[in-house]
């Protein structure tokens, strides 16, 4: 998509460049930090792209219902928020009096109904969430991105997707059986595990080309390739200090940090977008 834009980002660059070396003052002493304001100024700028945007885009659809008999029966305004930050954007409720029947074509053409948030918004939240208490991730959210995000939104949005995370995980194991990807599923001959009261180490266990035995335990030595993955995806996000958690919320966040460990982030946001779910 971006190779389409060449020509305006080339325009808007220069643009900026010109009105920086010209109203900024000092600029040798400040170019260490004029990449921030650089970065606020691009903010503003995704903010009222994106206004415009919607804007005509409600505009849009609101004329194609009303040439079919609609009639606007009362304007009112709905909240979005995008990556940029939140907007407020026309969505008319329509009449149709010969049907007896009323529609908002803002929500039902474009999917945008009050109080929701843009792909990227959800996508930000989620990852945040999942990887820090709803509150500081909220907090984190305010800091790259330069609007709050509240800490039950970040809740509320996280666990939706939380959800939508485990059915993805059951599809991916399913269709590696499916595959006959048997190595998902090896079983080792033995596994060693360190118990502590609260700690479960995970290990693959490889034999070695001679079978010698360890000096006090007698067992069979074993190149082991010992990954403390339930210090860092389970307990790093559940185990946080006062976190409690409702049973039917801990599956869904476990597939939601599985998918981050596995990098299939990406794989799985492409999914959702594909199969219409987020």
């Amino acid at each position: 998509m971006n190779e389409k834009y060449n020509d305006c980002v080339e325009q808007i660059s220069c643009l900026l460049f010109k009105a920086l070396i010209e109203r900024e003052k000092d600029l040798t002493e400040n170019i260490r930090k004029i990449d921030q304001d650089l970065l606020s100024l691009l903010h503003m700028v995704g903010l009222q792209v994106m206004s415009m945007l919607l804007s005509w885009l409600g505009n849009k659809v609101t004329e194609e219902v009303k040439g079919i008999g609609w009639r606007i029966h009362r304007k009112s305004k709905i909240k979005y928020t995008v990556i940029f930050g939140e907007l407020t954007i026309q969505s008319p409720y329509l009449w149709n009096k010969s049907l007896k029947q009323g529609i908002r074509p803002v929500p039902q053409k474009l999917g945008i109904s009050h109080g929701n948030q843009s792909l990227a918004v959800k996508r930000a939240l989620s990852e945040l969430g999942s990887e820090e208490s709803f509150e500081q991730a909220a907090k984190r959210f305010q800091e790259h991105y330069g609007f709050s995000g509240e800490r039950n939104k970040v809740r509320r949005e996280v666990e939706t997707i939380a959800q939508k995370a485990e059915i993805y995980v059951s599809k991916r194991l399913k269709d590696a059986q499916k595959k006959g990807e048997k190595s998902l599923f090896k079983k080792p001959q033995r596994i060693l595990l360190e118990l502590d009261g609260c700690h479960l180490r995970t290990g693959l266990m490889i034999p070695s080309e001679k079978e010698e035995l360890t000096t006090k335990r007698k067992l069979k030595k074993k190149s082991r390739k010992i990954d403390s993955a339930h210090r860092y995806i389970p307990q790093k996000r559940l185990k946080i200090p006062g976190a409690t958690w409702h049973p039917d919320t801990i599956n869904p966040m476990l597939a939601l940090r599985i998918i981050k460990a596995n990098d299939w982030w990406s794989d799985f946001w492409s999914y959702l977008i594909e199969k219409n779910l987020a």
